[in-house]
């Protein structure tokens, strides 16, 4: 709590990204102050969200009474080791205020302990995200005492702003010297979505109430839960196809049973029963060139990967999912959407010449890609587009893109990745029998090949690179060693330039040796 008798101001600084609302809690506080009898500042310094970092708005805090003879004079922006109370509505920014050295052993910091992900760690094609953990350890170590919680999912259960939970959880952590009532005054007199502002200040409150009883631990995801069994769309579970299904996936060894139910619904919904039988097939001749006492290690690799690759991204199925139910819903409960209001989605795309001949007939789409003419006269029609796809014409659309799904191995695409898929295959079985852990690593290589347009193109570039070494490593004692540390390589790296180093420098290295 402030010291009356202090002379230097209470200081405070909150760190929020944008739409976080940092500006309406910080003028709610000097609010706040002011009814309280107190001078109230504050300041705010912009950041560019998540490039470098949220706005930080900079608060201080006097009473005023008979020994003040002037008005104190305030700080604008916030000083190394002289921040009493830092407030971060997210975990990544209350990190990143220690970095800026604004915590300290005196500092009492206030975040919300879901994360916002950086630009950089969905960058990143591979995981690139940091461990929560770390970021939590390190705070804690900074400072004098930590209140966290999942601050945005109880502003989302109460229909409130995150902005209201952190100006609930300042209230009843005693820091300030201010009345229950006042700032509920103050939540009143905005006349915007009064009761449900005061239910989620008072369950942030109740909160904080549980937190000084022990403490929290951060929500934690089950990662490792996963189905069990055939989860198969609406009336589809007795029918002899589905029969079929099931019968060959149970002479699998029973390791590889989970990942077969996952890659057989993820097709099935992708494509349709012909498809998984072909992933089915596929996944036979693997398991002919396995070895049982190493645990068909290979079968139950290639039964996770695979399926992502045959149920790769293009242009059908990105306008199935952006006509779907699914994606509306989850539009509508993102921004809250009550019932009867209207939602419109403004999807932005970036066509190119290589995704409009994907979706032609093969011969069509080799033709176009193959002349320069007819490559130019296609190009007219690529470029930035924005589709309002919750608008009919939009909306017809991209939905008649999404019914070519039947005649989807007809199209220059399907060919094209089926071809590199068997090759890959085929890659594998040739391998297993004499380099069966750099078979292993070629299998778990398909993480590079994701996504749609240009970052497919990215991949592809990268694991076409990894292929034509393949050669050389088989035949080095590391060589299955030495692919997994390129493959991070370029898990890590969103262009394939880290990679061709890497490449070069291995083999130069192995040259002068």
């Amino acid at each position: 709590m402030i010291d009356a008798t202090r002379q230097l101001p209470f200081t405070m600084a909150i760190t929020a990204l944008g739409g976080q609302g940092g500006g309406v809690l910080s003028t709610w506080l000097v609010e706040v102050a002011e009814a309280s009898g107190y001078y109230g500042q504050t300041t705010s310094v912009p950041g560019v969200a998540q490039r470098t970092g949220a706005t930080v708005y900079y608060l201080e805090f006097f009473p005023k009474g008979k020994n003040v003879d002037l008005p104190p004079v305030m700080s604008l922006v916030p000083v190394s080791d002289n921040v009493d109370v830092v407030v971060a509505a997210e975990l990544m920014e209350a990190t990143r205020a220690v970095e800026r050295g604004y915590v300290n052993g005196k500092t009492t910091c206030i975040f919300s302990s879901h994360r916002v992900y950086s630009t950089h760690e969905k960058m990143v094609p591979g995981d690139g995200t940091v461990d929560a953990a770390k970021l939590l350890q390190r705070v804690q170590n900074q400072s004098k005492e930590c209140l966290y919680f999942d601050m945005e999912a109880l502003a989302a259960d109460y229909g409130c702003h995150i902005s209201t939970v952190l100006l609930g959880v300042i209230a009843a952590s005693g820091i300030l010297p201010f009345e229950r009532s006042t700032y509920e005054r103050v939540i009143k007199a905005t006349n915007k979505a009064v009761e449900r502002n005061l239910e989620g200040f008072n369950q942030s409150w109740k909160q904080v109430e549980n937190l000084r009883g022990g403490d929290a631990d951060l929500p934690k995801t089950d990662v490792s839960s996963s189905v069990k069994t055939f989860v198969l769309p609406k009336d589809t579970a007795n029918r002899p196809e589905t029969q079929a299904i099931l019968r060959r996936i149970d002479n699998y060894p029973q390791r590889c049973h989970e990942y077969l139910y996952l890659g057989a619904q993820r097709l099935l919904d992708y494509q349709d029963y012909k498809y998984v039988n072909s992933y089915l097939d596929y996944m036979d001749g693997v398991l002919k060139v396995d070895n049982e006492a190493l645990d068909y290690e290979l079968t139950f690799q290639a039964a996770r990967y695979l399926p992502l690759w045959m149920g790769f991204e293009d242009t059908i199925r990105v306008a199935e999912r952006k006509t779907g139910r699914d994606h509306i819903d989850e539009a509508r409960k993102e921004v809250r959407a009550a019932t009867g209001q209207h939602v419109h989605l403004a999807e932005f795309m970036r066509p190119r010449v290589e995704e409009i001949c994907g979706t032609l007939p093969k011969g069509l789409g080799n033709l176009i890609l193959n002349s320069s003419f007819l490559s130019r006269l296609v190009n007219k029609m690529t470029g930035d587009k924005i589709y309002y796809s919750t608008k009919l014409m939009p909306f017809m659309a991209l939905f008649l893109v999404s019914m070519m799904k039947p005649w989807r191995r007809c199209t220059y695409r399907y060919h094209v990745e089926i071809q590199e898929i068997e090759s890959w295959l085929q890659t594998l079985t040739m391998l297993a029998e004499s380099h069966y852990s750099v078979a292993i690593e070629v299998v778990k290589c398909q993480r590079l090949i994701k996504g749609y347009g240009d970052t497919h193109e990215r991949g592809m570039k990268k694991f076409k690179l990894l292929m034509n070494i393949l050669d050389e490593l088989k035949n080095d004692g590391e060589g299955h060693k030495k692919l997994m540390a390129l493959s991070e390589v370029a898990l890590q790296e969103v262009s394939a330039d880290r990679l061709e180093q890497a490449i070069a420098e291995m083999f130069c290295a192995r040259q002068v040796a």
